[in-house]
């Protein structure tokens, strides 16, 4: 019992000290801002981080799921060739 006593004692003093810390830093109102709008982001799209972390290829994350798939010839055009 006093080992359980003594260890929600030390965490509450990590949490207080923790908790101090953050509440001076967050004192400035641009901070403040900035770590809202950051937590406000991985709220709103929480696949944006995780897909910039997990691949570099950012173009390949871009693409759509839909199932379109759009094909693009590397000929002349339709009215280069008199099609139209």
């Amino acid at each position: 019992m006093a080992l359980l006593a003594l260890g929600f004692t030390v965490g509450y003093m990590i949490f207080r000290w923790g908790l101090s810390v953050a509440l001076g830093i967050f004192s400035n109102v641009w901070i403040a801002g900035a770590a809202s709008a950051l937590i406000a982001s991985f709220i709103v799209a929480p696949q944006l981080f995780t897909n910039l972390v997990s691949n570099t290829n950012l173009v390949s994350k871009m693409k759509t799921k839909s199932g379109v798939q759009v094909k693009t010839t590397t000929g002349t055009p339709d009215a280069e060739r008199g099609d139209v």
